[in-house]
């Protein structure tokens, strides 16, 4: 059969998911998000989940931002972070949030799953590796570790 339309990039799995990203289309990816503010930790998120053990593959944490380029309220997908370290960072009410990683991917979605959610909602994914505050505030944990390898290179200096 023949392939018309747009080519939507290599095909990536992440975590329990399959899909198409788009960041060799775009120039900048970080400006289609633009600045984007902390609303709310959706916490960890299962998927395929065993109704009789309650268990299910991980499928990364949820952060609810609102993205001044998309101008509406969207969900990163954060892969490196688990959901206890995002809530060690303290983010504040419509802080904002900043990420050196961000993945654009595309995921179809089958007829049956059409009807139940809005047109254009949840078909685009914006994966980002960790969160971090603007200005370079870290956690104590990363300060600790911080301060353990400047002692290191002082004794061996």
């Amino acid at each position: 059969m023949a392939k018309n339309g747009l080519e939507l990039g290599n095909r990536v799995e992440i975590f329990s998911k399959k899909y198409r990203t788009l960041n060799d289309l775009l120039l900048n990816p970080k400006e289609v998000l633009g600045t984007c503010k902390f609303i709310k930790n959706e916490g960890a998120q299962f998927v395929n989940i065993d109704l009789e053990t309650g268990e299910g593959d991980y499928d990364g944490v949820e952060v609810l931002v609102y993205s001044e380029g998309q101008e509406d309220v969207i969900f990163l997908k954060v892969t490196e972070q688990s959901e206890e370290e995002i809530n060690a960072l303290n983010f504040g009410y419509q802080e904002v949030v900043d990420f050196d990683t961000l993945l654009i991917a595309y995921h179809g979605m089958r007829k049956a799953d059409r009807n139940q959610v809005e047109p254009n909602k949840h078909r685009f994914v914006f994966v980002v590796d960790k969160l971090k505050k603007v200005g370079g505030s870290q956690t104590k944990q990363e300060q600790k570790q911080e301060q353990k390898q400047e002692q290191k290179q002082e004794h061996k200096g």
